[in-house]
C-alpha cells in the first residue's frame, strides 16, 4: 500500500456561492513539480497555451495562485483478502485563484 500523493487537481472557489469548481486540470506531482506539493502562496504557471497564440507574450499566459490545499484517499476498487478496502494513494486538491500573468513575471511565465 502506497501512501503518496501522485496527482494534484486544481479547483477555484466561486466568489458568489463559495463553492469549489473543478477546473479539470490535473498535474502529476513527480513529473510537473519534482515531487514537491505546492502550498498556499505558491504560484503555478499554466503550461497549457493554445498553439494558435504566442506563448512568449505575457498577455497570453495564466498564473494560478495557490490559496489552500486538500488531500483525500483513493481506495482500491476491490477489497483485499480480509474484506477491507485499502487506500492505494492520495490525491491533492489545490484551491487556486486564476489570474493573467503580469509584465514583472515575464521572465518566468513566458519560458517555453
Amino acid at each position: 500500500m502506497a501512501s503518496i500523493v501522485r496527482t494534484l487537481r486544481l479547483y477555484e472557489r466561486d466568489d458568489e456561492t463559495g463553492m469549489l469548481e473543478d477546473l479539470e486540470i490535473s498535474f502529476d506531482v513527480d513529473e510537473h513539480f519534482g515531487g514537491t506539493i505546492p502550498g498556499a502562496g505558491d504560484h503555478i504557471v499554466n503550461q497549457f497555451v493554445s498553439s494558435t497564440i504566442d506563448r512568449r507574450k505575457v498577455e497570453n499566459r495564466t498564473i494560478y495562485d495557490v490559496i489552500t490545499r486538500y488531500f483525500f484517499a483513493v481506495e482500491a476498487d476491490e477489497p483485499d483478502s480480509s474484506g477491507s478496502t485499502q487506500v492505494t494513494h492520495y490525491v491533492g486538491a489545490l484551491v487556486v485563484k486564476e489570474r493573467p500573468a503580469v509584465e514583472s513575471e515575464m521572465d518566468i511565465a513566458c519560458r517555453t
